[in-house]
């Protein structure tokens, strides 16, 4: 990572707002520059500190996740968030992506996972982590399978005039759904990375979305992938 990134930590567990700010200190290209366990003190600390990036617990009160995500970034549209959680119900894993959040954590699994979610989700890319992303492909899979079922695999129930997405897309957001990096696809597919963002945004015009996640989701409700 070429310049530091400044994080602000919002987590309710005093214990592992201290435990994952010690580890977060050690690693190179990265700096804690606030810490908060409310949504209150986030959004203050936010506009206060400015920084590049937010890893913010799921379990907050008081406050939706689109809502916090929305308030967050109030001031600063290109703010980075990576949701944190305990817990991997397909409802949270799904409220995530649904929130325009940048990546997906469980806190349970080894924090150095949620280094490497940081380092991705600044180079642009959205971070699942591995035992997240199997339930996304589990979920995926079963959509699949119903739709093969019914002969009907890109049927679009809740909005028929989107354009359909070609065969080489529709891998396209498989993968992106399961949280893989624009080179990772590439690697997968063996195609170039400049290939998998020229798919990525024929995908997002096609869809009517904005980002990645909210392809990735769009597409999961409608049992396209």
């Amino acid at each position: 990572m070429s310049k530091t990134t400044r994080i602000l930590l919002v987590e309710k567990s005093a214990e592992f707002r201290t435990s994952l700010a010690g580890l977060l200190a050690k690693q190179l290209g990265m700096q804690v520059v606030g810490q908060a366990k409310t949504t209150k003190q986030a959004i203050s600390l936010t506009v206060e500190l400015k920084p590049d990036l937010v890893l913010l617990d799921i379990n907050l009160s008081g406050t939706g996740l689109s809502d916090i995500c929305t308030s967050l970034r109030a001031e600063n549209q290109k703010l980075k968030i990576i949701v944190m959680t305990e817990e991997e119900s397909e409802d949270e894993v799904f409220a995530a992506l649904a929130s325009g959040s940048d990546g997906y954590c469980r806190k349970v699994l080894q924090k150095k996972l949620i280094v490497a979610g940081i380092q991705t989700v600044v180079t642009g890319d959205f971070w699942l982590d591995p035992s997240i992303a199997k339930k996304v492909i589990k979920t995926v899979d079963q959509k699949v399978s119903r739709y093969q079922a019914a002969g009907n695999r890109n049927s679009n129930p809740s909005d028929g005039d989107d354009e359909d997405l070609s065969s080489r897309e529709i891998e396209v957001l498989d993968l992106v759904a399961t949280g893989l990096s624009n080179v990772q696809i590439a690697e997968k597919l063996e195609i170039s990375a400049e290939t998998v963002k020229t798919h990525i945004r024929h995908i997002m015009r096609k869809l009517v979305v904005k980002d990645r996640t909210q392809a990735a989701v769009k597409a999961l409700r409608q049992g396209l992938i």
